[in-house]
């Protein structure tokens, strides 16, 4: 745990994504157009084609939320990250991208009127750690849904997550640098991968400022998915290995889900 100073109180750390919001695009390496287009295919296969309203939901700096409204797509996005958001909202003005985002957690989403998809990419259903919160979410996706709607949402694979325990990732940037430690938490089928990440970025005077966050983003089994979708209204219609529409094959970094409200 890190300290401030000989006897110091342990550091505490910042929500995900308060400091890393500005720096996201930059060291996620996504290619935003490529996983716009997939996500565009899966809901297009489902009945979801432009013009239709679509809520990206764990948003995180509106990539994907341009993507499908370049496609054509009405899109709400939706994150708790308020560093994120204006990130996006930033972008997507530059952009002229006409998409609207709004500060809301995706385990309570409110809507005026029923949605024809909710997309959730890139871990954030990872990001639900517990039971109680992953049926919240597809719950509260329901609600926002018209009958037959699509819900579409990936997950990093437990094989994936679990060799990251352990291990120390770091990258010293022009105008920043980050320390990213990982520890799995937990046994059974309720663990979790424990990300420490701090960041240092340009200070005033030749210094640096250093920030820190904890991760954290849940072990999910294919099997406990499924179960919680059965349980909040879903019809499964596809599983598939990410970017793909095969099957997952063991090993495979990331599994797509495609569901419909009944």
């Amino acid at each position: 745990m890190t300290r401030t100073g000989p006897g110091a109180e342990p550091e505490k750390a910042m929500m995900p994504y308060s400091a890393l919001g500005a720096l996201y695009d930059g060291l996620g390496h996504h290619d935003y157009a490529a996983w716009g287009a997939y996500l565009t295919g899966l809901l297009e296969k489902q009945g979801v084609t432009a013009g239709c309203r679509v809520i990206d939901a764990a948003c995180g700096t509106g990539g994907i939320a341009m993507e499908l409204a370049q496609a054509g797509f009405q899109v709400l996005g939706m994150d708790i990250s308020a560093q994120m958001l204006s990130e996006a909202a930033e972008k997507a003005a530059r952009a002229g991208k006409p998409v609207t985002f709004v500060h809301q957690d995706i385990t309570a989403m409110r809507v005026h009127r029923p949605m024809d998809a909710v997309v959730c990419a890139c871990d954030g259903v990872n990001y639900l750690t517990d039971d109680d919160a992953l049926l919240k979410f597809f719950q509260s996706a329901r609600r926002s849904l018209k009958k037959g709607g699509v819900l579409l949402f990936d997950i990093s694979t437990e094989e994936k997550l679990r060799a990251m325990a352990g291990e120390l990732y770091g990258e010293d940037g022009r105008d920043f640098a980050y320390l990213w430690f990982n520890e799995l938490e937990g046994e059974g089928g309720a663990q979790v991968l424990a990300m420490d990440i701090t960041v240092f970025t340009p200070a005033p005077g030749g210094l640096f400022r250093r920030q820190r966050e904890r991760h954290r983003q849940r072990l999910w089994s294919r099997a406990q998915v499924e179960q919680a979708l059965g349980q909040s209204g879903y019809r499964l219609e596809g599983v598939y290995g990410a970017f793909t529409t095969i099957a997952p094959t063991q090993g495979c970094d990331r599994i797509q889900f495609a569901a419909t409200a009944i």
